[in-house]
């Protein structure tokens, strides 16, 4: 069975950044899509960035920030919200 682009997607984004699962005592298949990546310390904004771009690498697109409300930017669903759309928007090109 092919996985979705937003199961990969998540997929990639949990395997990120194991040592901080683990000093946060958090088991990355156990969270939810509005676990929030910065506010529960798992990264900082620099980590964040460096996620970004590792997301777009990976799967060969670009994301678009413009309509986006920052505050909910760092939320894991809405990240995954981002990725499809850049995904669907890079298929039609």
């Amino acid at each position: 069975m092919k996985k979705t682009l937003r199961t990969r997607a998540q997929q990639f984004i949990l395997a990120q950044f194991p040592e901080n699962w683990q000093a946060l005592n958090l088991d990355p298949t156990q969270v939810g899509e509005s676990f929030d990546l910065i506010d529960s310390g798992l990264v900082d904004s620099m980590d964040f960035l460096n996620l970004i771009d590792r997301i777009e690498q990976e799967f060969e697109l670009s994301i678009d920030f413009c309509d986006l409300d920052p505050s909910s930017l760092t939320q894991l669903g809405r990240l995954l919200d981002l990725i499809e759309n850049a995904g669907a928007k890079s298929a039609l090109v």
